[in-house]
């Protein structure tokens, strides 16, 4: 674990991520490397991480349900997703 990480908030995202069908171990993987994009996103934009963290929840989420990728997502992600 880095020194920027909350444990309280890895668990908080891992349980969401269990929720979605995720193994313990794999849940927990995968929220540090939420939390950790949401951080390199925040350094690159000069942003908020909370904001960018909600960002990549929102995509999390919009793929697990198999939603499009709206405008705002599209466009702060870089390139047109088709």
């Amino acid at each position: 674990m880095s020194g920027d990480e909350d444990p309280g908030e890895v668990g908080l995202v891992a349980r969401l991520f269990e929720g979605m069908g995720a193994s313990g171990p794999q849940a927990e993987g995968m929220a540090r490397q939420l939390l950790k994009r949401a951080r390199q996103l925040a350094g690159e934009r000069g942003s908020d991480r909370e904001e960018e963290l909600r960002y990549l929840l929102d995509l999390v989420v919009a793929g697990r349900e198999g939603r499009p990728i709206d405008d705002r997502m599209r466009s702060r992600d870089g390139p047109e997703v088709k």
